[in-house]
């Protein structure tokens, strides 16, 4: 009786305690969309066999479930904050940064938006008096990157980024009455479609709702609300409106966004497909 009852027990709670194990961090798997990074250190470079611009963290940032390792490579979307740093780099196109982004999770890959990307300069250094000058050799024990115990001192500009962004009409964008030159900004429940260009890129296009606008195409950048709405479409066989949510952005002279969110809008017979 009492081999029975062992056996009962091992039946019904070793299942149990199998299915949920203690896991580790998972270095190799993607971070939510959406998680926010917060002056990590990263160095800024553009590969140029790819074509894109890629950051390597300099440390680890992590979702509390998966991370982004030191050393990890990930592509950098356009953006405002982009444009600006590569303006202001060297022909050697690389730089060390302080980045505050957004991470973005798109068919199983993890993109970084930069919304700040500040350029992490050296302390001039200070001689002690009797202090022998220091080795011209590099210290072996020093990494390629800042310390992220550092203290930075970031500029007022900086801190200007960091306050709430303004909010733009995309129909006055599309009209040309406004424009986006240097800057990320909101725009918030615009009616439109999102299909893909001729070069096969997913884009934006703002409904006119029956006036006489001209016709605009927004690129959009991968993240998860963009899958989520190309799921929707593909699961039916007219184009869908979708009233969409995001921020919008210019590089390279062109328009892009990032949706937070997209969700479908019914017509009811009142607009024609």
């Amino acid at each position: 009786m009492k081999k029975l009852l062992i056996l009962l027990f091992i039946a019904i709670f070793c299942p149990a305690l199998r299915s949920e194990p203690n896991t580790p961090v998972d270095s190799n798997s993607l971070m939510r969309d959406g998680v926010a990074v917060s002056s990590a250190a990263v160095r800024v470079a553009y590969n140029s066999e790819s074509g894109k611009w890629m950051c390597t963290f300099g440390e680890e940032v992590t979702d509390t479930k998966n991370k982004i390792a030191p050393g990890q490579n990930l592509e950098l979307l356009p953006s405002s904050a982009l444009e600006r740093v590569i303006a202001s780099m060297s022909s050697s196109n690389t730089g060390e940064f302080r980045l505050w982004a957004t991470i973005t999770k798109y068919h199983g890959s993890n993109y970084v938006y930069p919304l700040i990307l500040l350029p992490v300069t050296e302390s001039p250094a200070v001689a002690e008096p009797n202090t022998p000058a220091a080795s011209a050799g590099p210290d072996p024990n020093t990494s390629d990157f800042a310390d992220a115990n550092d203290k930075i001192s970031i500029p007022k500009e900086v801190l200007e980024r960091l306050k709430p962004r303004r909010t733009v009409d995309l129909q006055k964008l599309v009209e040309g009455t406004v424009s986006v030159t240097n800057e990320d900004v909101v725009f918030t429940e615009r009616s439109g479609f999102i299909h893909q260009d001729y070069m096969k890129n997913y884009v934006f296009v703002p409904d006119g709702l029956g006036r006489s606008v001209q016709m605009v195409s927004l690129r959009v950048l991968p993240n998860a609300a963009l899958a989520n709405a190309i799921e929707v479409q593909s699961n039916e066989p007219d184009r869908i409106r979708f009233k969409a949510t995001g921020m919008l952005t210019r590089f390279d002279g062109q328009y892009y966004i990032l949706l937070s969110r997209a969700t479908r809008q019914y017509s009811h017979g009142n607009f024609a497909r």
